[in-house]
């Protein structure tokens, strides 16, 4: 203890710039490397897997069916709202095609080597 009383007690002079705070305050905000590498988020990948299958597991198979099945209801609605906006994209795609069909045939000649061009 007096040891330490007499290191603390004996003045310590560092220079150091007078915005010395601010400049380590910024670099701790925004230097973020090695805080997060691919090891790391591969391991938390991994836990999260591990516990998602252990709380499935501790759900019971009765619980656990009924979980499947509304994850299956779930998915059919994502999927059957992916598969309207997909159709009416293709729909969209197929009027502009017949309707640029259309007012090419009027814009252009009847001569084939013009139409294939288009």
């Amino acid at each position: 203890m007096c040891e330490l009383d007499s290191a603390l007690a004996s003045p310590f002079d560092l220079a150091v710039p007078a915005n010395f705070a601010q400049v380590v305050a910024a670099h701790a905000k925004s230097d973020m490397r090695g805080m997060r590498n691919r090891a790391e988020h591969a391991r938390a990948l991994r836990f999260c897997i591990v516990l998602g299958l252990a709380a499935f597991a501790l759900l019971g198979v009765a619980s656990s069916k009924a979980v499947l099945l509304s994850l299956k209801a779930i998915v059919g609605k994502v999927f059957g709202v992916l598969g309207f906006f997909g159709e009416a994209i293709f729909n969209a795609a197929a009027g502009f095609t017949v309707v640029s069909r259309v007012v090419s045939r009027g814009l252009i000649t009847d001569s084939r080597f013009a139409g294939l061009a288009v």
